[in-house]
Order: C-alpha cells, then sequence, then structure tokens
C-alpha cells in the first residue's frame, strides 16, 4: 500500500508531515505507521514525533539543527524525511488497538446532555443512546490529560447541535 504526504516547515525545529489520503480509518491507521516507523528509525534523532489525525509533528534535536545553516536545515529534514518513507512498509504495521472506554452520562459530568437535548429535539436517553451505538477512532489526545478526541464525536456532537457558542469558563469539581 502506497501513500502520499506532503512537508511544511514548524517553527525553528520541526517538520509537520501531513498524510493526504482522505479516507478514515486508512489514514489513521497511517499517520499511527508512520509515527511508530519514524520513533523506531535508527537513522533520526528526534525530540518527539507527535501524531494527531493526518498530521505527524516531528521535532528534531537542537544540536541536529545547529549543526546545518538555517537556509539548508528544512531542505535536508524534507530530504532525509522523504528517504526513509519511502522504505516505510505499511504492511508491518497494525490497525492499531481497540479499547473500550467507559463513560458516565450522569448529569453531574454530562453537563451539555440537557443543552443537547433541547437543541436537537432529542431525549437525553435517545443521545446516550447514538453516541454509545459508534465506534470510535482516536486521532488525537488533548486538552484535558488522556482524553481522547476523534473525528466521529465531533461530527456527531455538530450534528446534534452540540457546540457552545459560550464555552463553560468554569467547571465545579
Amino acid at each position: 500500500m502506497t501513500f502520499r504526504y506532503e512537508f511544511s516547515p514548524l517553527g525553528d525545529t520541526g517538520v509537520l508531515i501531513n498524510i493526504t489520503e482522505n479516507s478514515e480509518p486508512a489514514t489513521s491507521r497511517v499517520t499511527r505507521a508512520v509515527a511508530d516507523f519514524l520513533r523506531e528509525a535508527e537513522q533520526f534523532r528526534f525530540l518527539d514525533v507527535v501524531p494527531a489525525f493526518d498530521n505527524i509533528a516531528v521535532f528534531f534535536r537542537l544540536d541536529e539543527i545547529v549543526s546545518s545553516s538555517d537556509a539548508s536545515f528544512f531542505s535536508k529534514a524534507i530530504q532525509d524525511l522523504n528517504g526513509a518513507l519511502k522504505s516505510l512498509r505499511l504492511d508491518l504495521y497494525d490497525d492499531g488497538k481497540v479499547l473500550s472506554l467507559p463513560v458516565c452520562y450522569d448529569s453531574t459530568f454530562g453537563i451539555d446532555l440537557e443543552s443537547i437535548s433541547v437543541q436537537s429535539n432529542l431525549s437525553i436517553n435517545q443521545i446516550i443512546e447514538i453516541h454509545s451505538s459508534v465506534s470510535y477512532t482516536v486521532g488525537a489526545l488533548g486538552f484535558a490529560r488522556g482524553l481522547p478526541i476523534s473525528r466521529e464525536s465531533i461530527k456527531g456532537l455538530i450534528s446534534l447541535g452540540g457546540h457552545r457558542h459560550e464555552p463553560e469558563s468554569t467547571l465545579e469539581v
């Protein structure tokens, strides 16, 4: 399986690789495989490799950057990454793990359930049924430590009218 990608600079020390496949879950699988491959690649000494949805942020160690001129760093990084990615065999990487995550729909934690119910004209039980009937592909972790973010949940919330025009500024814990 081949895949297409593009590079762009990311600050002074990084390169952003954009996987241009446009089809889930294939894009997520390729993104994960590229990130794992680069983490394992011995010819590179990266500071960090961070996958999210269809992008991989690759941050180089400062000593790798200082050893080349600013003008040549990005060109050399692209050349090296491109060469490495041509040897990537996607068939050696799996489709990821399937996890079952517990979800608490109690009104104490599901603070938006009532407003989504009103906006979508669905009962809270119907919203829970819709939300729990879908398998989600996690594309990133963010906002709160360990919070999984998926395209499916974002699209689902928008379709249910779950977008707040005025976000909560405080949350009681």
